[in-house]
């Protein structure tokens, strides 16, 4: 019912394709040329020839986005091992800092250890 309502709506509001069976409505342009004379709508005359050949830009598209899902992957991965390297050097140096922090800290405690403060007092 659904498609023989919009059969009806194609008839009504493209009246150049008003004469055309069901089947080849929706696309004229696979009509036999025997039926488009018979329907009085000769594509390409009467009706415009299709701009885009769907099946083809479909097959050039998926080829095109298959390429760059590839492309977006690999250097995707390549950017994660450069962040992993990185990372790593990051954490090498903070280990080296804190480290620094801690030999800082000893040092500053023994000067004031009580043996010194005891020496300073006499």
């Amino acid at each position: 019912m659904l498609l023989s309502h919009l059969s009806l709506c194609y008839r009504r509001y493209v009246p150049e394709l008003k004469n055309y069976p069901t089947e080849y409505i929706y696309e004229p342009w696979k009509a036999p040329p025997g039926v488009q004379k018979m329907c009085k709508c000769v594509i390409g005359t009467d009706y415009p020839r299709p701009i885009v050949d769907h099946e083809t830009a479909r097959k050039t598209n998926l080829e095109r986005m298959n390429k760059a899902y590839k492309s977006q992957s690999t250097s995707t991965a390549a950017a994660a091992n450069k962040k992993q390297a990185s990372t790593d050097g990051s954490a090498n140096k903070t280990k080296l800092t804190t480290n620094k922090h801690k030999l800082t800290e000893n040092v500053s405690k023994a000067k004031d250890s009580p043996a010194k403060k005891k020496q300073k007092l006499k």
